[in-house]
């Protein structure tokens, strides 16, 4: 019994020392021991004072509060790396880290083997630490916006991963342990230096989510193509040249995203993602549609801008559900009567194309509320019966 009450009493000198790292000391200590130091947080307060959220101090000085809290919020400190008593609190699920100066994780970061959240995007880390292994429960990655130029095997370890943000890093390749992340639905990779796609990725089956735009790939191996849980697929800004056809084995597509690439055509099999709503097509080089998008019956958004299409395949006006539709800067010289089929279309951009009018059932868009006809050498007596067939319509020709 003498010998706890030595134990305590030294924890207690330490913690009332009023010193930092005799305090750090005693903090762990206690922890090592499992002594309760409740008693003591009056000797800490009064050691830093209460200080409030609003004032940008160190955070040596929050000691208390960042030990009994499961929460931390470290964002906007200038730190350079993660204040060394960090590992005093292992308890911590959620950590944010954002916009500071970090260049790395210190080998601390293995402490916190609770976590589950960590957000540190917006600062200048350049590798993470081996010592995430010990990060079994994180669930949530997100180092988005920094300098990393590769990603260590160690983070095979964080099998319960289910969302990692690499976006805006230096990466041009992917641990060949990836796949292990089994339970990894979201994966964001844009804007990094990936001339090839890892075929890791084409490992893990069951992932929903998947960003690679703003790389430098050319094509896309068929690997890919096994993803077939994937809802959202992002690959702008590219240097695609042309997508196969079995992107048909991809069901779920929810949204697909193209735009900014070099694609001249889109194949046949894109009618069979029959779930699509969300198609983006923008600056390709795309002279004409497949008529098979009008297998699209859920197809609510479509953007086509900036191709070079001259018409539009008849079949388009089957997809009944479009609600906002852009093809500004084609080739258009007409539009089909068939447009009148878009009841629900609330949003259609036409501008930069040839066209001189539009057909009277454009009168039946009576739920349209902007139209805009920019750019299109469209007689002010055409413009006059336009805005007499949609009155409540914002149209723009200038």
């Amino acid at each position: 019994m003498s010998e706890v009450k030595s134990e305590k009493e030294n924890v207690m000198r330490l913690l009332q020392s009023g010193q930092m790292e005799s305090i750090e000391l005693g903090l762990a200590l206690a922890n090592s021991l499992q002594i309760d130091i409740t008693e003591f947080k009056n000797d800490i307060e009064i050691a830093f004072g209460l200080i409030s959220e609003s004032q940008n101090i160190p955070i040596s000085e929050k000691i208390w509060k960042i030990q009994e809290s499961k929460e931390v919020d470290l964002s906007k400190r200038n730190l350079t790396d993660l204040p060394s008593q960090i590992k005093y609190f292992t308890d911590l699920t959620t950590l944010y880290i954002a916009n500071n100066t970090l260049t790395r994780f210190s080998t601390e970061i293995g402490s916190l083997v609770k976590l589950d959240y960590l957000y540190a995007p917006n600062n200048q880390l350049k590798s993470l630490p081996f010592e995430i292994e010990n990060l079994i429960n994180l669930s949530y990655l997100n180092v988005t916006n920094n300098q990393l130029t590769f990603i260590p095997d160690q983070i095979s370890k964080c099998v319960n991963l289910t969302e990692l943000k690499l976006d805006n890093n230096q990466l041009c390749s992917l641990p060949d342990k990836l796949s292990h992340l089994s339970k990894l639905e979201i994966l964001s990779l844009g804007e990094n230096l990936f001339h090839l796609f890892p075929l890791e990725i084409a490992k893990i089956t069951g992932l929903e989510v998947l960003n690679f735009q703003n790389n430098r790939l050319t094509t896309i191996p068929e690997e890919l193509y096994n993803l077939t849980q994937l809802h959202t697929l992002s690959l702008d800004a590219n240097q695609l040249a042309s997508i196969s056809g079995k992107i048909s084995k991809l069901t779920q597509l929810v949204r697909l995203s193209l735009d900014e690439n070099l694609l001249r055509f889109i194949p046949d099999e894109i009618g069979e993602l029959k779930l699509l709503e969300v198609l983006f097509l923008d600056s390709n080089q795309l002279s004409s549609i497949p008529g098979q998008i009008g297998n699209l019956r859920y197809l609510a958004h479509l953007y086509i801008s900036d191709n070079q299409l001259q018409e539009l395949p008849i079949e388009l006006f089957q997809c009944t559900e479009l609600y906002r539709f852009h093809i500004n800067n084609n080739q258009l010289s007409f539009i089909q009567p068939e447009i009148e089929n878009f009841e629900k279309l609330q949003e259609l951009q036409l501008a930069g194309n040839n066209l001189t009018s539009l057909p009277p059932e454009i009168a039946k868009l009576t739920r349209l509320n902007l139209l805009s006809l920019k750019n299109n050498p469209i007689p002010d007596s055409e413009k006059e019966k336009i805005k007499s067939w949609l009155p409540n319509c914002k149209i723009i020709f200038e």
